[in-house]
């Protein structure tokens, strides 16, 4: 499963006296799951859209709504993501407790040990890995 975004993030430098203010944008593909791993950005852009020597610069309204709407973008994209990711550590914790769940059964219908309390279980195993030479692997 891939996350798929297209990501714009503003980013201010100052260098001593003069002030760049970029937009970044980036199509974002990242895969989620048990087997995730980090997917670089593709098709990385910066935009500058002002430049300034010296003195503040005061944005005006539209670009202060501009940022916001990407700021706000931002977060969305944030949610989303970690909605997914919860969704899918949901799904991987109900796959885990199936398989305990069927192994377990199989387990006591094999070693005939219905109704056994877990400590009980738990020695019979041990007995039967001790003297049937049964290596943990």
């Amino acid at each position: 499963m891939f996350i798929k975004a297209r990501i714009e993030e503003v980013v201010e430098i100052n260098l001593g006296a003069m002030r760049l203010i970029f937009i970044l944008t980036a199509d974002d593909m990242r895969p989620c799951g048990a087997d995730a791993t980090f997917a670089p950005y593709t098709n990385l852009t910066a935009r500058c859209i002002y430049i300034a020597k010296g003195g503040d610069y005061i944005m005006t309204e539209k670009e202060e709504k501009r940022l916001q709407i990407l700021r706000e973008k931002m977060s969305q994209i944030k949610a989303q993501e970690n909605t997914i990711l919860a969704k899918d550590r949901a799904k991987q914790r109900k796959e885990k407790t199936r398989r305990l769940i069927k192994n377990g059964e199989l387990a006591e219908r094999l070693l005939n040990c219905e109704g056994m309390n877990p400590n009980e279980f738990e020695k019979v195993l041990r007995y039967l890995i001790e003297n049937a030479n049964v290596k943990n692997s």
